[in-house]
């Protein structure tokens, strides 16, 4: 199958599955959550009970209100709450496109169906500070997929030739002031 003849296949499955989707009734989610390492988490939560859901796993600290719960997940706190959390469904080897799939199918079990999808394409240089001369360019590709209170985000990301790709679903906003 040609290049072309391929993305008007995936056009067109997009499109239609895009359809069906509008054409399933919406239901209402009434209190957002995800699961991160086996843990049903909600925004508002406390960071005691938070931590008292992990003893056992490895939590590692980036700052008082950052943490990586285990290998694939990061909750945010503010004012001592749950405001962000987000889990990778990217594990080591696997598939993007089934990465994708489980994302989309938990919101869609969830009963999230009306969703809005963004997409982005940035390119930052980096410079040398004693030159100005560009080192290195790093090339960010996202897809936000937007249900309310959750988000599928897909990012591909280059840098030089480190390419890094995920697929995360995201509870709430991460804040990224100092606050």
């Amino acid at each position: 199958m040609t290049m072309r003849k391929s993305a008007f296949v995936f056009a067109l499955f997009a499109v239609s599955t895009l359809l069906y989707a509008e054409q399933r009734p919406s239901q209402q989610v009434t209190k957002p959550s995800i699961e991160i390492e086996g843990v049903k988490l909600h925004l508002g939560m406390t960071k005691a009970s938070v931590a008292e859901r992990y003893v056992g796993t490895q939590i590692t600290k980036m700052n008082e209100d950052r943490w990586i719960i285990g290998k694939w997940g990061t909750v945010g706190f503010k004012s001592g709450k749950l405001v962000f959390a987000d889990r990778s469904w990217i594990n080591a080897g696997d598939d993007q496109i089934d990465a994708i799939f489980a994302a989309v199918s938990s919101l869609n079990r969830e009963g999230y169906s009306a969703c809005k999808v963004l997409a982005e394409t940035q390119s930052l240089p980096y410079t040398n500070a004693d030159t100005g001369r560009i080192v290195e360019v790093h090339n960010l590709e996202r897809v936000w997929i937007g249900c309310g209170g959750k988000t599928v985000l897909i990012v591909k990301s280059k840098l030089g030739a480190r390419l890094n790709e995920d697929v995360s679903e995201q509870l709430g906003v991460l804040a990224l002031d100092s606050e």
